[in-house]
């Protein structure tokens, strides 16, 4: 006989846009999730192939927050870099056109920090549209 036990329900995961507990300092430590349990990383829609994760995890770890700070300027943030763990996405905008994250911005007065990236460039690269 054919196994006709329900299937579990799908669980819907909340999404949480990233902000930083500081500005300074490494962004792994200032992160409400460690690189080890990320699962999956999308962006718009497309899955990074889980060989390829580490150049987006290599650099959000070693993102030095205020090296990396560029000056305060508005970015396009239309593209989300989401990150998957067990129980939670972390979404985290990313200008595409300028290669920064956007970082920061826990309350209306604090200002949004961009951070340049260049090791996620190229990976990038195919969703500059």
């Amino acid at each position: 006989m054919p196994d006709v036990s329900p299937s579990p329900p799908v669980v819907e995961k909340e999404e949480i846009i990233v902000i930083p507990a500081k500005l300074v300092g490494y962004l792994k430590d200032s992160l409400p999730f460690s690189m080890e349990e990320v699962r999956k990383i999308w962006v718009k829609g497309t899955i990074i192939p889980a060989e390829r994760m580490y150049v987006i995890l290599q650099n959000l770890n070693g993102l030095e927050l205020t090296k990396a700070a560029s000056d305060n300027k508005t970015l396009n943030v239309k593209t989300l870099i989401r990150l998957e763990t067990a129980n939670t996405i972390y979404a985290i905008p990313y200008d595409v056109n300028t290669n920064e994250y956007r970082l920061g911005a826990a309350s209306p007065i604090e200002k949004q920090r961009p951070a340049y990236s260049a090791r996620t460039l190229l990976l990038m690269t195919p969703f500059r549209r």
